[in-house]
């Protein structure tokens, strides 16, 4: 055995999930309820939506909607008009700061205060806007942020605080000072990124059973019958007219199931957050590193490794200068780690399933998962979409929702004003 082939057996061996498919899903299930009963950072009820055939609309309505997407490293906004979900403006911004605070907040309102009021220059009447918001990190139900992922960091000054209400503040602020404004705004509704891509599916495509989020995070959604959620968790006054959305916070599944190795822990990451470590952008490109780095192979930038390059790796177009039998090693490594992500989202996958349709797993019935899915690290990634067909059987169809944090954000609040 060559010394390539011997690294390659090692590495592989310690991936290499421990159990089978089925066993994985039924764990999550397992957990996915134990979560939905006892805890306070996922299966969170998002809100509520109306049924499919209860959604009433409205054909005019008097505001545009400024919807918001705080994702991760790049801010987004939009206005777009309703009903008909079209996007009249949008821009966007790089973040750079990782200190999540309230000059965090003021810095990107003004940002986008000072790029609306340019689009509105000509404009002789004041507009004014519904603001909604789709923020990607773990909140509570009363809005407040849990916990910071992504290689953010929350100031403690903004802990216990309402995001919904750090928004007002901030474009209050930012408003009072605008040299000649023109526009006024409402904040209205703060959604998770997974809410927002399971409403887009919901109001524009057909009713899609479950919603995931794969970019530099992992995230999943789905609805259930108020009866289906336990009191303590229901939403006060849910309409008799709709189910309440689960925002499942992903990320976090997987203790004690997911095949954690030596590779994947790093200096910034979430320690509690075993299926986001080993399956998304941000921290599946850190441990594919650290494996180069413990065996020694060389001929990569470890500081210069993200998502897009072992993507590039893993699907034949790396045009970097490497030998053949180092290329050949570390395209089967960047392989061997996408397959390990696409078995357990998978997994996660089969198990929400079994709680939208009662009982599907990997083994028992023959309907599909619908699933409406965003994120750049799967949407580019033709061998992570190959390996989770494989490992599906093809019995989930997917179906990719451009611009879904924003759209969705602008339906949340445009079905709470029509319903």
């Amino acid at each position: 055995m060559t010394v390539n082939n011997s690294i390659l057996s090692q590495v592989r061996e310690q991936l290499i999930p421990s159990e089978s498919l089925e066993n994985v899903s039924k764990k999550f299930q397992l957990e996915l309820k134990d979560r939905l009963q006892k805890s306070k950072k996922s299966m969170i009820v998002g809100g509520w939506v109306p049924k499919k055939s209860m959604i009433r609309t409205r054909e005019k309505f008097p505001h545009s909607f400024l919807a918001i997407d705080f994702v991760g490293s790049t801010l987004k906004f939009a206005l777009i008009s309703m009903p008909n979900c079209q996007i009249v403006f949008q821009d966007e911004f790089h973040i750079t700061a990782k200190l999540v605070d309230y000059k965090f907040f003021d810095t990107m309102i003004t940002w986008i205060s000072f790029k609306l009021n340019e689009y509105l220059a000509g404009e002789e009447q004041r507009a004014k806007f519904l603001v909604s918001i789709t923020f990607s990190f773990p909140l509570n139900d009363r809005l407040e942020i849990i916990t910071m992922s992504k290689g953010f960091e929350m100031s403690l000054d903004i802990m216990r605080k309402s995001v919904k209400e750090i928004i007002a503040s901030s474009f209050a602020r930012v408003l009072s000072d605008l040299p000649e404004r023109k526009f006024d705004v409402e904040v209205c509704d703060v959604i998770n990124d997974s809410v927002a891509v399971y409403l887009t599916s919901k109001f524009m495509c057909k009713n899609e059973s479950v919603s995931l989020i794969l970019g530099t995070g992992i995230n999943s959604c789905f609805e259930l019958s108020p009866e289906q959620v336990p009191p303590k968790k229901r939403p006060h006054n849910t309409p008799s007219n709709c189910n309440c959305l689960i925002n499942v916070e992903a990320g976090f599944l997987g203790n004690g199931t997911v095949n954690v190795t030596k590779f994947d822990y790093h200096g910034d990451g979430e320690w509690n957050m075993p299926l986001e470590d080993i399956s998304s952008g941000k921290w599946m490109p850190i441990t594919f590193a650290n494996i180069l780095k413990r065996y020694r192979i060389v001929g990569l930038d470890s500081t210069s490794i993200n998502g897009e390059l072992l993507v590039e790796i893993a699907e034949n177009r790396y045009k970097g200068k490497l030998d053949g039998e180092s290329l050949r090693l570390i395209r089967e490594i960047s392989r061997s780690l996408i397959q390990r992500g696409a078995f357990y989202v998978v997994a996660m996958l089969f198990a929400v399933g079994s709680l939208v349709n009662g009982g599907i797993n990997s083994n028992q019935t023959k309907e599909a998962i619908e699933v409406g899915y965003v994120g750049s690290f799967l949407a580019h990634s033709n061998y992570y979409k190959s390996q989770i067909a494989l490992y599906s059987r093809n019995r989930m169809h997917f179906q990719f929702l451009h611009n879904s944090n924003l759209l969705g954000a602008a339906v949340a609040t445009y079905l709470n004003r029509c319903n």
